[in-house]
């Protein structure tokens, strides 16, 4: 039996945390500078979070300042004084606005594809190819999801099988209840959960309470969520169908905090505008933009891109996302809508279900498994419409759970002389090395040559490399940022 390993190697997200021109880009302000308060106030994180300094003290003892996370040092304030104070004294690293997120609404389209009297009933389940999970009795029981929206409808409890926990309310109003009022978190919970048209039918849920309505959502609220997410519900995956356009430094820790403690995020490419058309590189949503977010772009019935899904550098997957069969809490009942609010839950399903199998999943392999195995639509490789193109449950649960040639993946360190990974290859007696860049493109392949303890470059690389008899492969994933020759780098450190 053939065993092929691979080796992801993703470079560190680069955000260069803590200076002031870093920041800056990252839309923070260095202290010192305050902008006209906004209406949220601010959120900041203090240098030492271990240490609540004299001035912060007197902040949260005079209700000045709460907590958001302390165990990371953030907090927020909607007093400019409390941000100059602490400035002046030194013990701010950084703050910026307490920005409002918007989630995506959808279109209701009862029921049949837009412009046509096609059926959508359960269309979802066939075009990701979910007889394969219901065949294989995978369900995605024991894994925790968590969904970062506007919570979940009691009522909802009758069409599911999934374990409903009580989850948080991060939001003023309503006390610790995550009853969804508002309609989008039941809707987006269903695409994963429900017993009829959901993917991962037996998860245990999480609501994570953020919204009350389309966009006042915090992102003081959310970082929050995202960070009890991983400390206090030990989520496995999370879901989060929202956005804002601006790069927040706050968010984008976040989601890193959630990547390094092993827990998978997926968000949305993100919904243009109705009226307006992609121009093929259109501005991004965060956290969908972030490398260590997978972020997913809607297909219609047919499997042409969405009309409104965003396009750009930025996305990774698609799924389908128009015409989804969805609970509606207006109608108590099941009706259809449309946007990458629903793409998304249907790539955080299939991450349920293959944790449920293999907990021992990490994030780097799970995206690996999700890019390899995806169809490709649209320009061949990938693109700015598809990603590395549409979900397919099947194969990927197959690929990553799978033993016949199942890779062992990890994430690269980016400290490691790249000289090393040549030795390790050998050593293992691998034949094969491939090395892919960030976006999936098949860079270089080199074979093994153990008399000649070295590697050789194979100029001419074919789409799919011939192995000797029980020949073994390793791929080295690297950031495109990054990549040099490896001509260049094989003696270089990364």
């Amino acid at each position: 039996m053939k065993r092929f390993i691979a080796v992801i190697v993703t470079a560190a997200l680069a955000l260069g945390f803590g200076g002031a021109g870093a920041l800056a880009e990252a839309g923070a302000s260095p202290a010192g500078e305050p902008a006209p308060e906004p209406e949220q106030g601010y959120v900041f994180r203090i240098k030492d979070a271990a240490d609540e300094s004299s001035c912060l003290e007197d902040a949260l003892q005079e209700d000045a300042a709460e907590p958001v996370y302390a165990p990371e040092g953030l907090y927020v304030t909607e007093d400019l004084s409390v941000i100059q104070e602490l400035a002046a004294s030194g013990e701010i690293a950084y703050w910026e606005p307490n920005a409002t997120v918007t989630l995506f609404e959808e279109d209701v389209l009862n029921g049949v594809v837009e412009g046509t009297s096609v059926s959508t009933a359960g269309w979802v389940r066939k075009m990701l190819g979910y007889s394969y999970a219901r065949e294989q009795g995978i369900t995605g029981e024991g894994v925790r999801v968590g969904i970062i929206d506007s919570g979940l409808a009691a009522e909802y409890a009758a069409y599911t099988d999934a374990v409903i926990e009580i989850g948080c309310n991060y939001t003023n109003i309503g006390g610790t209840s995550t009853e969804d009022t508002y309609g989008h978190g039941t809707a987006v919970c269903s695409v994963i959960t429900s017993r009829d048209y959901g993917l991962a039918p037996e998860v245990t849920v999480i609501p994570l309470k953020c919204f009350n309505g389309k966009s006042d959502g915090t992102i003081a609220g959310i970082a929050q969520a995202v960070y009890e997410a991983v400390d206090i519900y030990h989520c496995d995956v999370v879901n989060m169908s929202l956005g804002l356009t601006a790069n927040d430094l706050i968010l984008a820790e976040a989601m890193q905090y959630a990547r390094r403690n092993g827990v998978t995020v997926v968000s949305v490419a993100g919904n243009l505008k109705t009226g307006t058309t992609s121009t093929g590189n259109d501005s991004p949503y965060y956290p969908g933009a972030y490398e260590s977010v997978i972020g997913v772009a809607a297909v219609d019935y047919q499997k042409a891109i969405w009309n409104r899904s965003v396009q750009n550098a930025y996305v990774d997957l698609a799924a389908p996302g128009e015409a989804v069969d969805k609970y509606s809490i207006s109608s108590h009942g099941f009706d259809t809508g449309s946007g990458t609010s629903y793409a998304a839950p249907a790539v955080t399903a299939a991450v349920a279900l293959a944790l449920s199998e293999n907990p021992n999943l990490k994030p780097a392999e799970i995206d690996f498994y999700l890019k390899e195995t995806a169809e490709d639509l649209g320009e061949g490789g990938r693109d700015n419409a598809f990603g590395c193109g549409l979900l397919n449950l099947g194969l990927f649960l197959t690929r990553a759970l799978g033993d016949e040639g199942r890779p062992v993946i990890s994430e690269y360190d980016g400290k490691t002389c790249l000289s090393c990974w040549f030795g390790n290859a050998l050593e293992e007696h691998l034949d094969l090395l491939s090395f892919y860049a960030g976006d999936g493109r098949l860079l270089e392949t080199w074979f093994a040559d153990p008399d000649a303890g070295m590697l050789n470059n194979v100029e001419e690389t074919p789409s799919g490399a011939a192995l000797p008899e029980n020949g073994r492969c390793c791929s080295m994933r690297l950031n495109p940022q990054n990549w040099m020759p490896l001509t260049e780098a094989k003696n270089a450190s990364m």
